[in-house]
């Protein structure tokens, strides 16, 4: 998993699984911040870092926020 397949695997699990579960994509964000090597004090100073740190933020807010609403009416295609 990657940063930027992370929202559609994310997707493809809740629809496998009929749903989402408490902690959903936790795990998964924890692999990423290893896998990058994720520093929660990176500043605009080191730019690579900090772009690493603020994609990692909003996969995570989005996991946070996540709800089988999104998934109602909707093909997986469609899904941001």
């Amino acid at each position: 998993m990657n940063l930027k397949n992370f929202k559609q695997t994310m997707i493809k699990k809740a629809i496998k699984k009929n749903g989402i579960w408490e902690n959903f994509g936790q795990k998964e964000i924890r692999q990423l911040k290893d896998k990058y090597h994720y520093n929660n004090y990176a500043n605009q100073w080191n730019p690579e870092e900090y772009k690493i740190k603020l994609a990692i933020q909003e996969l995570d807010d989005w996991a946070s926020h996540f709800d089988l609403s999104q998934l109602d009416n909707r093909k997986e295609g469609e899904l941001q």
